[in-house]
């Protein structure tokens, strides 16, 4: 789980950057109203990303966590009947995803033998986290969820508030990504102080979650 520590950190260290830019534009206002004009109207603009670039790195942190415990299952030799009940239906759901243009009856009765013989020849299991139903729809209840039905107890540091705004970010990132809202609108609508507020809670959260993945990792809790 290092190395998605470091791309969380880094990722997260982004946004700091960005938020330090905010405020040195806002506190110099004055001076880039005659210097830089657009300084000041590209403001709300920059303020609005934050919430893409945070709903990114918690799509990432979460995705590549999950690749870990995928990767130490394959590495450990977990067959299907040594995997917990949930992640049984994980693997399930991603072998039986078929193109729609292809989804028909010949279709799934060949998807079900395959899976059948797969079980009872004993190969060992191999889930794809792109495959995770987790595009776009990521907050503190979908990951409470995607937890549990992997099995992974999830704790949070106090300072996470439970997960509470990333709901915020998901809800401003979908608006911004599917034109719903503009990056202006968006920005005038939080100051700088809320972002912070918000970026400091997602950040407490995803530390978490990743010590709560690499234990889960390290005592095997992917093996019934």
């Amino acid at each position: 789980m290092e190395l998605v520590e470091q791309d969380t950190a880094s990722r997260l260290q982004e946004i700091e950057i960005l938020l330090k830019l905010v405020k040195q534009i806002e506190r110099s206002q004055r001076k880039l109203h005659r210097a830089l004009p657009v300084a000041l109207s590209a403001v709300p603009v920059l303020k609005a990303s934050a919430f893409l670039l945070l709903y990114n790195v918690i799509e990432s942190c979460v995705r590549s966590s999950f690749q870990q415990t995928y990767q130490e299952m394959y590495l450990n030799g977990v067959t299907f009947d040594q995997l917990p009940p949930g992640m049984r239906e994980i693997w399930i759901r991603q072998e039986f995803s078929v193109p729609l243009d292809t989804a028909n009856q010949s279709t799934y009765l060949q998807r079900a033998r395959k899976v059948a013989d797969y079980i009872s020849d004993g190969n060992v299991m191999e889930l794809n986290p792109r495959r995770l139903p987790i595009s776009g729809s990521l907050d503190g209840e979908s990951i409470f969820k995607l937890c549990a039905k992997h099995g992974v107890p999830l704790k949070l540091s106090r300072w996470a508030y439970g997960g509470a705004e990333l709901v915020t970010v998901k809800e401003q990132r979908n608006a911004l990504a599917h034109g719903h809202k503009s990056f202006s609108e968006c920005g005038r609508e939080y100051g700088v102080q809320d972002i912070e507020r918000i970026y400091k809670q997602t950040k407490h959260f995803l530390v978490s979650f990743i010590k709560c993945v690499a234990k889960f990792n390290g005592n095997k809790g992917f093996k019934k």
